[in-house]
């Protein structure tokens, strides 16, 4: 649940299921951070 996986650069690291949750919508996973 960590904000830095929820990032583009970061996603590449974060696992399948962070990966899910980022291609919802790349705007809205900014709003995840907070």
């Amino acid at each position: 649940m960590a904000p830095q996986r929820t990032c583009i650069g970061c996603r590449r690291s974060a696992p399948p299921t962070e990966l899910v949750r980022v291609s919802l919508g790349e705007a809205g996973s900014l709003e995840i951070d907070r």
